[in-house]
C-alpha cells in the first residue's frame, strides 16, 4: 500500500493531485489526502518497523526525485525549455512537500530530523522558485521539530533572510526569495504558541538576525557613500538610496511582534543577560534608523513597535557586572556605520525636545548616550501606551544606571513622562468604561516596589502610586489589591520585627501565602523602619480615600479581609502583632460610611467618635453567618458518609442540596411581605444574611436567590430594610462579581417599583403646602407635630437615601470598565429623572433630590458619551435641578443640625459639580441638515433637537448653567444662614456663603438676558426668581412677561399675585381676560383683591370669588373677620354671595360670621356704641338674608346658640348693679348673683362657645363663676364641661361686655398665623394662640389659659423675680425639670420676642405676661399694637421685652447655651417670616378701614420695613440681631416696669 500512494503521488498529474474533493474535508487536495494517507500507512506498521518503514519512504520520494532530474534531462530537447523548467520545478516541490508532509503528520523527533537533512541537501539543487515555496513546508516541519532540529529551520531561514539581501551588490535583491522566507518567519512566529518552549530560542535567532542585518545596511550605506558621489549627494539632497535597506530591515518587525503578541510568552519578566543586549541593540538600531522617530517608518510599523515595547525587557541589566558606559560607547550596532556631525546634533536635539526639563544633562552627552536614552524613552513611552507604567522602575534596580548622573535625571524624566501617557490614555479608556486589568495589575507591581529594598525605587514607586490614586481614587476597591496592600504592611511589620525575633542573623526574604507576593529586603533595620512606617501612612491615606469615593465596597472589602483571615494557616509568626489587620481596622471604624452620626457631630474635647461598632459588627456577622454554612455543609457531607469533608476555609463550598432549603425560606418571607404580613427585623437580618452567606458559597447561584436578595428589603422599604439589603448586596457584589449584572437588573426593577408604588422620595404623603392653605387653628404650639412630622419624613426618605448612597459607591467602584452596568445605571437615572414631578416637595426631600443630581452630574463629568445621549441626559440632570427650584424656596425642616450641615455639604458639592461641567459633544453618531440651511460642511449640520447646532447646544448650556449656579448660589446662601444664624465661626458654624455667578451680574441688561432665559425654560422656574433675589429689575421684567404671556402662567397663582402687587395702577393696561382659568390664590389674597386698589375689576372680582369658593369652608373661616371687612367695598355683591353660600354650607361659619358682624356695627364700641360704623346697614342686611335663610334642623341650631350664648352674656349686665358698692362688698354679691344666674340657664343640646366651635358644651359649672376686676365693666369667668373628640374637657372662659375685643382678634389672628408659619418649617418654637371671638358691639368672650400665672401675680406672692420663680417651682438650674422648663421658656420667648417686634405689641406690662406649668411664656391683652402704646408714652422703644430676669432665666449672660438658643431661635423665627409677609401684611390690610384705635396710617408700610423684605438672608439675619442686643436689658423696659407699678400697682 505504500509503494502504490508513493507512486501515486510521483505519477499523477498535477491537475488531479490539485483537485478538491469531499465537502465535509474544507480545502483539502487530494494530494493532501494521499500524503496523510501514505503518513497513516507508515503509523500502520508495527512500531519496531515504524521508523524504518518511514525512512525508507522518505527516501524512496527522494529517489524518485533524483530519477525524474535523470529524466528530465534527457527529455529537456523534446518540448519547449520553458514549459519543461516549470513542470520540473513543480514537481520537485510537490515531492519535498510530500516529505515533509509525511514528516509533519508522524512526528517524530529522528524522522523529522531526516526529513529537514534531505530537504537541506536538495536545497542547493532546487531552482530558486522552488526554494521560495518550499518554506511554508517548513513552518510546518518546525512546529513539531526537537529543539535541534527546529534551531537548524531557523538558521536556515536567517541564513536565506541574508543571502536574499545581500545576493547583488547593485541591491537588486531576489524579491521572491526576501518575500517567501519573510513569510514563512512571520507564519512560524504566529504559530509558535503551540510550542512556547521554542519562543525563547527563535526570538534570540529574529533578535541576532535583526541586529546583524542592522549591522550590514550599515556598512552598505557607507560604502554606497564613499563609492558614489553622485548618489551621496542624492541623499544628501532629496532621493535616499537608503530607503529601500531600512525597509528589508524594519520589515522583521511584524515577526518580532507576532512572537511576542504569544499571551504565554513574556520574555520581559525574568530575562537572561543575552536577551536584554539583543533587544538593547535592536532598540538601538529602531532609533538610528528612524523607526521611532520618522513618521515614514512610524505610521507603518508603530502597531509592532507598540507590541514589541510591551514584551521588551528593561534595557540595561540588573546586576554589577553590567559596565553599560563602555558597552555603550563601543558597541558594535553604533560603531558600524559613520555618525556625521548633523545626525549627532539632530539625535541630541530631538532627546531634548522629549525631555525639556533635562537639556543641560543632555547637551553633555555622548552620541552613544544620547541614542541609549532616546532608546529607553521610545521604548518606555510605548510600553506606558500599552498599559504598563511600572517597568520602567527595573532601570533604577539596575547598578548599570549610576545615582545623579545625566542618564539618571533623564531616567527620572522619562518616568514621569510614561506615567503621564499612562494615566492619559486610562482616563480615556475609563470614560468609555474600557478600562481592563492594566490599571489593577500596575498598582499591583508597583504595591510591590514600593517594599524595595532600595530606598530609590521604593521612593519612586510612592511618586507613582500617589499619581495612579488620584488619577484614580476608587482603585482600592478591589479585592486583590486592598489585600496585597495590608499584607504588604504586615511584612514590612515582620521585617522591623525581626531585629528582636533573631537580632544577629537577618532574615531577608517575606512571604505571604495569602497574597501570593515574596519581599527581598536588605539587612538595614533603621531602613526597614522608615519603609514600614512610610507604607503605613500612605497605605492609611490611600485607603481613606477610596473608601471616601467607594465607602460601601472598600468597607465590604475590609472586613472580608478581617473575616477571612485564619490566624494558623497565614504563614506569620503566631505571637506576632498583624499590623494589616490593625490598619484595616483603623480604615474601618474610621470610615464616613455613616457620615450622619460621624461626620456631622459636634465636637467634644479628647473624644473621636467612629463607626468601629457597625465595622466590626459587619465582618464578625459575616464570618458568623458563614461558618454557619459551611457547618451545614460539613454535617450534610458527614451524612452522605463522604471521605472527604468541607475543609477549614472560612469561605467554603455550600452543599448544592441547601439550595432549595435556602429558597424556601426566603420566598416564604417575599410572600409575607408581599402579602403585608409583618416581618420583623430581626428576621429579616438573619435570613439575608444567611441567604447571602450561601450565595457567596455556592458554586452555582440561582437566578430566584439574586432576586429575592434584591426584592424582599426593597419591598419592606424601611431605613432598616435597605440599610440590611445594602449591605447584603454589597457582600455579594464582592465575592460574586458573576451575579452583578443580574443583582442590579433586580435592582433596576425595584426602583422602578419604588416609583410606580410612590414608595419614599416619590411618595406624595409629605408634600409641601402652604401656610395658608393649611387650616389655621387656635391652639398652642405641640413640639410632637414637629418631631412626628420629621420622623414620619425620615422614615420615607432615609431609604433612598440609603439606596442612592450605595448605587454612588457602586457606580464609583466600577465605572471604570463595566459598560453594561454603567449603561443600568444612566437608564436608572434617566427613569428617575423623568419622573422628577413626582417626588415629594418637602424640604427633607432636597437631600435625596441632589444626591440623585449630584450622581448625574458625576456620570456627565467620568464618562464619554454619544453626543445626542450626552444631550438628552444633561438635559434630564438640569431640568432635575430645576424642578426643585421651580417650587417655592424653603428652609430646612426640623431642627436636626446634623442634617442641614450633610444638605449644605450635599449643595456644594453640586455647585463645584456644575462649576466645572462642561459638555464635550464630541463623539457624534449620527447627523442632519439643517432644515433652514442649504450648507453643505459640517458646521451647517442639524445633529441633535429643534434645529440645533453643536454651537447652539454649547450656548445653551453656558445660559443653563449659570442659572442654576444662580438658584444654587441662593440656596447655598440661604441654608449657610440658617446652619449659621449668629454668623459664629468654629466647627459647625458653615460662613454665608457668597457666590460669584450672582456677584459678577452687576446691570439689568445681565438680569433680564437670564430672566428672559429662564423664562424660555419654565415660566414657573422663572417666577421663582422674584422670591429669591432682591434686585428690583426682577420684578419688573417677571411683571412685564406675565403680563405679555399669561396664559403661560395661568397655573401658576405666584404669577397672578406678582402681576396684581398690591393693586393696578392707573396707568396699568393689564389683560385680565384670562382671570377665570387661573388657579387659585390663597383665601386672604383673593379677600384682598375685593379691596378699591384693585379698581372694581369685574375679572378680578370674580376671580376673587371662585378663590374663595375653591378653598373648604373651614379654611377660609379662619378670616372671617377679614371677610366682613371686604363687604365695604362689595359693590357687586361677590362677598355677600359668598357668605350666603358659605353661611348655608356651614353652620358654624353663619354664626362666627354673625357674631362677627354685630361687633362690627359700632367704630366705638368700647365707648357707649354712639358712632356707628358706615357698614353698619349692609351688616344687618347680610345678618337678616343670612338669618332668614336658616330652615329647620339649621334654624334649630341657631336659635338655641345664640339664646344660650346671650343668657350667658346677659349675666354681665347683671353684675354692673354691683359696680358702685366698695371692693369688700362688691365682689361677694357679685358672686353670689353669678352663681344663682349661673344656675338659671339651661343647657340646650349641641350648644358651644364661640370661642370653641369644635366642642358641645355638656354642662355648667353652675359654682366656677368668679367675677373680674374693673373699675367700671363687669367681666366674669365661668367654668364649661365642654365634649370633644378626644373626650370631655373644663373649660373657663372669659365674658366680656362694654370691652371691644376685636383688636385682640386680631393680634391673636397673626400669632396663629405666624404658628402655622413656624411649624411648616419645624421649628422648635412656642405660640398659644388662645381664643378670642368678639361676638356683638363691646362684647366678646375670652379663652382662659389654664395652668399659667401672670408676672405680677408672682410679685403679688413676693417672688422677686422669674429666675426664683423657677428655683422654687422646678428644683436648682442643674436639675433636668429646670432644664427642661428653661428650654420651653427659651422657645416661647424667642417667638413672642419676634411677634412683639413685628407686630409692635406693646403695653407689656408684667401683667399682660404670663408662665404656665410648663416654663412657657406667654403675652395676653393686645388693646396696643402696631401704632398705638399706652397713653401715646413712648417708654416702651425696645424692640421687645427682654429683661434682665428674663436673661437669668436663659444663664444670665449672652454667652451661656440658652441665650445662644434663644438668638438662634429669634433669628430663623424672623427669617421664616420674612417669605409670608405678603399674606401676614393681606390679613392687616383688609381690617384698616375697621375703625380699631391701633391703626395710624402708614401701618402696611412700617410693618413691611420691619420685615426688611429688599435685604439679603445673612442681613436680615444680622438685622434682627441688633434688635436682640437693643432689646438686652433695655433702660425703656424697666423704666415703663415702673411706670406700671407707679399708676396700676403692678409689681415687676
Amino acid at each position: 500500500m505504500i509503494h502504490k500512494i508513493r507512486k501515486l503521488l510521483v505519477t499523477a498529474s498535477f491537475k488531479f493531485l490539485d483537485m478538491t474533493c469531499n465537502e465535509d474535508l474544507e480545502k483539502s487536495t487530494i494530494r493532501q489526502i494521499v500524503i496523510v494517507r501514505l503518513a497513516q500507512c507508515v503509523q500502520s506498521r508495527p512500531p519496531s518497523q515504524r521508523s524504518q518503514a518511514a525512512i525508507s519512504t522518505l527516501y524512496a520520494l527522494l529517489n524518485e526525485m533524483t530519477r525524474y532530474d535523470d529524466d528530465m534531462e534527457q527529455d529537456v530537447t523534446m518540448v519547449k525549455g520553458n514549459q519543461a523548467d516549470a513542470s520540473y520545478q513543480e514537481r520537485q516541490r510537490q515531492q519535498m512537500a510530500a516529505i515533509i508532509g509525511v514528516a509533519v503528520h508522524l512526528r517524530d523527533d529522528e524522522i523529522t530530523a531526516q526529513a529537514f537533512t534531505m530537504v537541506l541537501l536538495r536545497r542547493t539543487l532546487l531552482p530558486s522558485p522552488a526554494r521560495s515555496t518550499i518554506m511554508d513546508q517548513l513552518v510546518q516541519l518546525a512546529l513539531v521539530s526537537p529543539q535541534s532540529t527546529f534551531v537548524d529551520i531557523i538558521n536556515l531561514f536567517s541564513l536565506l533572510h541574508r543571502e536574499s539581501l545581500v545576493s547583488s551588490k547593485t541591491m537588486d535583491v531576489n524579491e521572491a526569495m526576501f518575500n517567501a522566507v519573510l513569510k514563512a518567519q512571520l507564519d512560524l512566529a504566529k504559530n509558535l504558541n503551540k510550542r512556547p518552549d521554542l519562543c525563547c530560542t527563535y526570538l534570540q535567532n529574529i533578535l541576532t538576525l535583526f541586529n546583524e542585518n542592522g549591522i550590514l545596511i550599515e556598512r552598505m550605506i557607507v560604502d554606497l557613500a564613499k563609492k558614489d558621489a553622485r548618489k551621496k549627494k542624492e541623499m544628501e539632497g532629496g532621493g535616499d538610496p537608503s530607503i529601500p535597506l531600512k525597509a528589508r530591515l524594519s520589515c522583521l518587525l511584524p515577526v518580532m511582534y507576532a512572537l511576542l503578541a504569544h499571551d504565554n510568552f513574556n520574555p520581559h519578566i525574568d530575562p537572561k543577560e543575552e536577551t536584554v543586549v539583543l533587544f538593547r541593540n535592536t532598540w538601538l538600531q529602531c532609533v538610528y534608523f528612524g523607526f521611532t522617530s520618522d513618521s515614514l517608518w512610524e505610521r507603518e510599523w508603530r502597531e509592532a513597535m507598540l507590541g514589541i515595547a510591551r514584551k521588551s525587557p528593561a534595557l540595561v541589566i540588573e546586576s554589577t557586572t553590567d559596565h553599560l558606559e563602555s558597552d555603550l560607547e563601543y558597541n558594535t550596532v553604533l560603531s558600524a556605520g559613520e555618525i556625521s556631525p548633523s545626525m549627532m546634533t539632530q539625535m541630541r536635539q530631538n532627546l531634548q525636545g522629549l525631555i525639556m526639563g533635562n537639556l543641560y544633562d543632555i547637551k553633555y552627552m555622548s552620541f552613544s548616550q544620547v541614542i541609549f536614552t532616546l532608546s529607553i524613552y521610545y521604548v518606555e513611552t510605548m510600553r506606558g501606551q500599552m498599559g504598563d507604567c511600572s517597568y520602567i522602575l527595573r532601570y533604577f534596580k539596575s547598578d548599570g544606571v549610576t545615582p545623579d548622573t545625566p542618564l539618571d535625571h533623564c531616567l527620572e524624566s522619562i518616568l514621569d513622562r510614561v506615567v503621564d501617557i499612562f494615566v492619559r490614555d486610562a482616563l480615556q479608556k475609563a470614560a468609555i468604561q474600557s478600562l481592563e486589568n492594566d490599571l489593577y495589575h500596575q498598582m499591583h507591581e508597583l504595591l510591590i516596589s514600593c517594599c524595595h529594598r532600595l530606598r530609590r525605587v521604593h521612593l519612586l514607586a510612592l511618586k507613582i502610586s500617589n499619581r495612579m490614586v488620584n488619577a484614580f481614587p476608587q482603585i482600592f476597591a478591589k479585592k486583590s489589591l486592598i489585600t496585597l496592600l495590608l499584607e504588604l504592611v504586615q511584612l514590612l511589620w515582620l521585617s522591623s520585627e525581626a531585629e528582636y525575633r533573631d537580632e544577629y542573623t537577618p532574615i531577608f526574604h517575606f512571604t505571604s501565602k495569602r497574597a501570593g507576593v515574596t519581599l527581598e529586603l536588605g539587612d538595614s533595620y533603621v531602613y526597614r523602619r522608615e519603609l514600614c512606617t512610610s507604607l503605613y501612612d500612605h497605605a492609611k491615606k490611600w485607603l481613606q480615600i477610596s473608601m471616601d469615593l467607594a465607602p460601601l465596597e472598600v468597607t465590604s472589602l475590609l472586613q472580608d479581609y478581617l473575616a477571612e483571615f485564619n490566624r494558623y494557616d497565614s504563614g506569620m509568626p503566631i505571637d506576632s502583632i498583624h499590623l494589616g489587620r490593625s490598619l484595616a481596622l483603623d480604615i474601618g471604624k474610621s470610615a464616613a460610611k455613616n457620615q450622619l452620626s460621624v461626620g456631622f457631630a459636634p465636637k467634644v474635647p479628647t473624644v473621636e467618635p467612629d463607626d468601629a461598632s457597625d465595622f466590626v459588627y459587619g465582618f464578625t456577622s459575616r464570618r458568623y453567618y458563614t461558618g454557619e454554612i459551611n457547618g451545614m455543609s460539613y454535617i450534610a457531607a458527614l451524612d452522605r458518609n463522604q471521605d472527604k469533608l468541607p475543609g477549614t476555609g472560612t469561605l467554603n463550598t455550600c452543599c448544592d442540596n441547601q439550595e432549595p432549603f435556602g429558597m424556601g425560606i426566603l420566598q416564604e418571607m417575599f410572600e409575607d411581605v408581599k402579602n403585608n404580613k409583618p416581618v420583623s427585623i430581626q428576621r429579616l437580618n438573619r435570613v439575608m444574611l444567611r441567604a447571602a452567606a450561601a450565595a457567596v458559597s455556592l458554586k452555582y447561584v440561582h437566578p430566584d436567590l439574586v432576586s429575592y436578595l434584591v426584592r424582599i428589603p426593597a419591598r419592606i422599604f424601611t431605613v432598616e430594610s435597605i440599610e440590611i439589603g445594602t449591605n447584603i448586596w454589597n457582600w455579594v457584589l464582592v465575592e460574586r462579581p458573576d451575579v452583578e449584572k443580574r443583582l442590579m437588573v433586580e435592582m433596576l426593577n425595584m426602583w422602578r417599583w419604588s416609583h410606580r408604588h410612590r414608595k419614599g422620595l416619590f411618595s406624595p404623603l409629605l408634600s409641601y403646602k402652604d401656610p395658608f392653605d393649611n387650616i389655621m387653628t387656635y391652639a398652642p404650639s405641640n413640639p410632637s407635630v414637629r418631631q412626628e412630622t420629621e420622623m414620619e419624613a425620615l422614615s420615607l426618605f432615609a431609604p433612598h437615601i440609603t439606596w442612592i448612597s450605595f448605587l454612588q459607591s457602586r457606580l464609583n467602584a466600577i465605572c471604570h470598565h463595566d459598560k453594561y452596568i454603567v449603561g443600568l445605571f444612566m437608564r436608572l437615572l434617566e427613569e428617575t429623572f423623568r419622573n422628577t414631578r413626582l417626588m415629594s416637595t418637602h424640604s427633607l426631600s432636597r437631600q435625596p433630590r441632589f444626591h440623585l443630581i449630584l450622581l448625574g452630574l458625576r456620570i456627565l463629568q467620568s464618562f464619554r458619551m454619544e453626543a445626542v445621549a450626552e444631550h438628552k441626559f444633561r438635559t434630564l440632570v438640569y431640568d432635575s435641578a430645576f424642578c426643585w427650584f421651580s417650587q417655592s424656596s424653603k428652609w430646612h425642616y426640623g431642627s436636626r443640625k446634623s442634617y442641614i450641615l450633610q444638605e449644605y455639604k450635599l449643595l456644594s458639592d453640586v455647585y463645584n459639580a456644575v462649576t466645572r461641567d462642561m459638555p464635550r459633544l464630541a463623539h457624534i453618531l449620527t447627523s442632519s441638515p439643517l432644515r433652514s440651511s442649504n450648507s453643505q460642511i459640517a458646521a451647517g449640520l442639524y445633529k441633535f433637537v429643534d434645529d440645533k447646532t453643536k454651537d447652539d447646544i454649547i450656548k445653551q448650556h453656558i445660559s443653563k448653567k449659570k442659572l442654576l449656579l444662580l438658584f444654587l448660589e441662593s440656596e447655598l446662601s440661604s441654608l449657610s444662614v440658617w446652619c449659621n444664624p449668629l454668623n459664629d465661626m468654629g466647627h459647625g458654624h458653615p460662613p454665608t456663603f457668597v457666590g460669584t455667578v450672582g456677584k459678577d451680574m452687576t446691570n439689568d441688561d445681565v438680569w433680564k438676558k437670564i430672566i428672559c432665559f429662564a423664562w424660555e425654560l419654565s415660566p414657573k422656574l422663572a417666577i421663582q426668581l422674584k422670591a429669591r433675589f432682591i434686585q428690583p429689575i426682577v420684578y419688573k421684567e417677571l411683571h412685564q412677561l406675565i403680563a405679555n404671556n399669561t396664559l403661560d402662567v395661568i397655573d401658576l397663582p405666584e404669577a397672578l399675585v406678582l402681576l396684581l402687587g398690591d393693586g393696578i395702577q392707573p396707568d396699568a393696561r393689564l389683560d385680565l381676560k384670562h382671570l377665570q382659568y387661573w388657579e387659585p390664590v390663597s383665601p386672604i389674597t383673593a379677600a384682598n383683591y375685593f379691596l378699591p386698589a384693585f379698581k372694581e375689576n369685574p375679572n378680578i372680582l370674580q376671580y376673587a370669588m371662585r378663590s374663595l369658593e375653591y378653598f373648604p369652608v373651614d379654611l377660609v373661616f379662619f378670616y372671617v373677620p377679614q371677610i366682613v371687612q371686604a363687604l365695604r367695598h362689595d359693590e357687586y355683591g361677590y362677598v355677600e354671595k359668598y357668605i350666603m353660600e358659605a353661611g348655608q354650607e356651614s353652620q358654624l361659619f353663619a354664626h362666627q360670621i354673625i357674631w362677627n358682624m354685630q361687633a362690627n356695627f359700632y367704630l366705638d364700641a368700647d365707648k357707649g356704641c354712639e358712632k356707628s360704623d358706615p357698614l353698619k346697614p349692609t351688616l344687618e342686611r347680610v345678618i337678616k338674608r343670612l338669618t332668614d335663610s336658616f330652615t329647620g334642623d339649621d334654624r334649630e341650631f341657631y336659635e338655641r346658640e345664640f339664646s344660650f350664648f346671650n343668657k350667658v352674656t346677659a349675666i354681665s349686665g347683671y353684675l354692673k348693679e354691683y359696680i358702685k358698692l366698695g371692693q369688700s362688698e362688691k365682689k361677694p354679691k357679685q358672686k353670689e348673683r353669678l352663681d344663682q344666674e349661673l344656675g338659671k340657664i339651661e343647657v340646650d343640646k349641641g350648644v358651644y362657645l364661640p370661642s370653641n366651635p369644635d366642642g358641645v358644651v355638656v354642662d355648667i359649672l353652675r359654682k366656677s363663676g368668679k367675677p373680674l376686676q374693673s373699675h367700671a365693666k363687669a367681666p366674669f369667668m365661668a367654668t364649661f364641661k365642654i365634649k370633644k373628640m378626644e373626650g370631655e374637657i373644663l373649660l373657663s372662659a372669659i365674658f366680656k361686655v362694654g370691652d371691644d375685643c376685636r383688636q385682640d382678634v386680631l393680634a391673636l389672628q397673626l400669632i396663629a398665623i405666624f404658628k402655622n408659619i413656624f411649624t411648616s418649617v419645624g421649628l422648635d418654637l412656642y405660640l398659644f394662640p388662645y381664643r378670642v371671638v368678639a361676638t356683638a358691639p363691646g362684647q366678646g368672650v375670652i379663652d382662659v389659659i389654664k395652668n399659667a400665672i401672670s408676672r405680677d401675680q408672682l410679685g403679688r406672692e413676693k417672688v422677686n423675680n422669674m429666675y426664683e420663680y423657677f428655683v422654687a417651682k422646678y428644683g436648682g438650674p442643674d436639675s433636668v425639670q429646670f432644664q427642661k422648663a428653661r428650654t420651653n421658656f427659651v422657645q416661647s420667648l424667642a417667638a413672642y420676642s419676634v411677634l412683639s417686634y413685628l407686630l409692635q405689641f406693646k403695653d407689656r406690662h408684667n401683667g399682660n405676661i404670663m408662665l404656665d406649668d410648663e416654663g412657657h411664656i406667654l403675652h395676653i391683652d393686645f388693646g396696643f399694637i402696631f401704632d398705638i402704646a399706652p397713653g401715646g408714652i413712648t417708654f416702651e422703644s425696645s424692640p421687645f421685652k427682654l429683661t434682665t430676669e428674663m436673661i437669668q432665666v436663659m444663664g444670665g449672660d449672652s454667652d451661656e447655651q440658652a441665650f445662644k438658643q434663644f438668638s438662634e431661635l429669634v433669628v430663623k423665627a424672623y427669617l421664616a417670616s420674612r417669605p409670608f409677609a405678603d399674606q401676614i401684611c393681606q390679613t392687616v390690610a383688609l381690617m384698616l378701614e375697621s375703625g380699631l384705635p391701633c391703626f395710624k396710617g402708614e401701618t402696611i408700610r412700617r410693618m413691611r420695613l420691619r420685615f426688611q423684605l429688599d435685604k439679603s438672608e445673612r442681613i436680615a439675619a444680622n438685622f434682627i440681631m441688633m434688635r436682640i442686643r437693643d432689646s438686652f436689658e433695655n433702660q425703656r423696659t424697666v423704666l415703663y416696669d415702673y411706670f406700671q407699678k407707679l399708676t396700676n400697682g403692678i409689681p415687676y
